[in-house]
């Protein structure tokens, strides 16, 4: 995805906007607060939407918050807010840091140049997954297998607004049944 010849870089988190954004600590610890921004009004989560906020939002700092709303056929994912980690991930990548805040639980999806899409927590992905009944598993969309069809879809440079319907669908679909079995 690029607008006006450049990349559009991102990072997306589909996280509910009751989800905490700051992990629980078993201890005190001071450290840079994650902050949670609501825009005026939630927007479609669409490629066009992603265009048009990307460049406000560092992907060094900033998540691109996601979450689903609506019932059954009527159910799609929207942009509801930004929420700013601060530099500390960053640094420490780099380090140039010891330690800093972590990024709120959620699936993060991180896209650096186009036809790239990375989601970052493969290992919490798999612990994910893991957690769930097998029955659960064996009924509904995996997240996992989402992430490898759109992963596959970004590294062939395949812009496929089909698949990509396809996979917020199942996303939707995921996220409900996890609310009617309360997972």
């Amino acid at each position: 995805m690029t607008e006006e010849g450049r990349p559009t870089i991102f990072r997306v988190a589909f996280i509910s906007r009751r989800t905490p954004v700051s992990p629980p600590r078993p201890k005190p610890v001071t450290l840079e607060p994650i902050m949670r921004y609501a825009l005026s009004q939630p927007v479609p989560f669409t490629v066009g939407e992603l265009r048009r906020l990307a460049p406000v939002a560092d992907p060094r700092r900033i998540l691109i918050a996601v979450e689903q709303i609506g019932e059954g056929t009527r159910r799609r994912l929207q942009i509801y807010g930004l929420i700013d980690v601060g530099m500390a991930l960053w640094e420490m990548a780099r380090h140039e840091r010891i330690s800093g805040p972590t990024s709120p639980e959620a699936l993060v999806v991180t896209s650096t140049r186009p036809g790239e899409a990375r989601a970052t927590g493969d290992e919490m992905g798999a612990i994910y997954q893991d957690s769930l009944p097998n029955d659960f598993k064996s009924r509904f969309p995996s997240l996992l297998d989402i992430y490898n069809q759109l992963s596959s879809a970004m590294h062939e440079a395949k812009a496929e607004a089909a698949l990509f319907e396809d996979c917020a669908r199942k996303i939707a679909e995921h996220f409900d049944a996890c609310r009617v079995f309360r997972l």
